[in-house]
């Protein structure tokens, strides 16, 4: 299941969106929790935090990914991509990658 847990325009002045996507099947658990950021010709940021689980352990696994660029670093890239909030995270360099475990109990 999915949906949009938050959205603000910003005063007219961009865009931020909350979005959690959870898969859960007999084996495994994924879950995606996504926010996106776009300050209208100052910056764009995508964040995105994964959480896996298999049904066996006693662990999952996070990861958090941050993409962010300037506007002046992705004007060039044209309105259709700036303006697509999950095309222009293709587009932004990472600058922060963790992925770490986490223990139940």
């Amino acid at each position: 299941s999915s949906g949009i847990n938050a959205e603000d325009e910003l005063a007219d002045n961009g865009c931020s969106k909350l979005v959690v996507k959870c898969r859960v099947m007999p084996s495994f658990v994924l879950i995606l929790l996504r926010q996106y950021l776009r300050v209208d010709k100052v910056m764009y940021r995508v964040q995105e935090t994964r959480i896996y689980a298999e049904r066996d352990w006693d662990y999952a696994i996070r990861e958090v990914t941050v993409r962010e660029a300037g506007y002046g670093e992705v004007k060039g890239l044209g309105n259709v991509i700036l303006f697509d909030e999950w095309a222009i995270g293709q587009h932004l360099p990472v600058t922060k990658c963790v992925r770490e475990r986490l223990d139940f109990g």
